[in-house]
């Protein structure tokens, strides 16, 4: 019986997603599991082509640019298991990244769940978790190592970014999905406040251990300008988003205050 559905939308850069396939047939139980490829935009050969793909992989052929958000929610319409599990196609998991994710989400009151993402080339941490601040939505911890003290245990930020991410089939179709207007950033901040409305918290999850590249795609057509509108249309939906940057700077000086006591 199917548990997990791990949905990749596809657009372009096949070296970096054959890394990203290859290593999943590798660690997944496909007893339990199912990859749904969403290909956009390609020229319709290079899957077949470059992949070693097996029976429980199902590819969904498009010839238009999808966008991130409705790619993702023609995957999940295609999905049989209990949990969804979002993977960018420029990602590398680590083992049990998938059960990390989805325990997480057995906690009472965590709705959506999200990898500690890290920068392939630098093996910095690239992403853990999104906060708000008066003015934009900063990442706290970006570019600490990832054994940074105060990245240790799971935390409960505002939102969280959807690049390795989970969600149970069952809520993302409750709270409505991705918003596909949302073309250019912020389609996982607005789940992510959906859910908020709804009582669920996001989770981060430290031992969701999983390599991002970001940004790898070409001709997409994801230009400052249509990241500009994004925003306007995510801002125009949520006007009155909390400030939540002051708790992470309480963390900060937190530590400094017990390292300071220590020397």
């Amino acid at each position: 019986m199917i548990k997990y559905s791990i949905i990749i939308p596809f657009h372009s850069n096949i070296n970096l997603f054959s890394i990203c396939i290859d290593n999943l047939l590798k660690i997944l139980d496909f007893f339990e599991s199912e990859i749904i490829i969403v290909d956009n935009n390609a020229d319709g050969s290079q899957l077949n082509d470059n992949l070693k793909l097996n029976s429980h992989c199902k590819i969904i052929s498009r010839e238009e640019n999808l966008m991130y958000p409705r790619a993702i929610n023609l995957g999940a319409a295609e999905a049989t298991g209990k949990y969804l599990v979002f993977c960018d196609a420029d990602t590398c998991a680590t083992n049990n990244f998938h059960i990390y994710l989805t325990k997480a989400l057995e906690i009472e009151g965590v709705g959506y769940s999200s990898a500690k993402l890290v920068n392939m080339y630098t093996n910095l941490l690239q992403e853990f978790g999104i906060t708000s601040s008066y003015f934009n939505f900063p990442h706290p911890f970006c570019g600490r190592p990832i054994n940074f003290k105060l990245l240790q245990n799971n935390h409960y930020p505002l939102a969280a970014c959807s690049a390795c991410s989970a969600i149970k089939r069952i809520l993302f179709y409750d709270v409505g999905c991705f918003d596909e207007k949302l073309v250019h950033s912020y389609s996982d901040i607005d789940l992510c406040l959906r859910l908020l409305k709804k009582g669920y918290k996001t989770a981060c999850v430290t031992d969701a251990i999983v390599y991002h590249h970001g940004s790898s795609t070409t001709g997409s057509g994801m230009g400052t300008n249509l990241k500009e509108d994004t925003k306007g249309i995510f801002m125009a939906k949520h006007p009155q988003i909390p400030i939540q940057i002051n708790k992470y700077i309480d963390y900060a000086l937190s530590l400094i205050h017990i390292s300071e006591a220590h020397e």
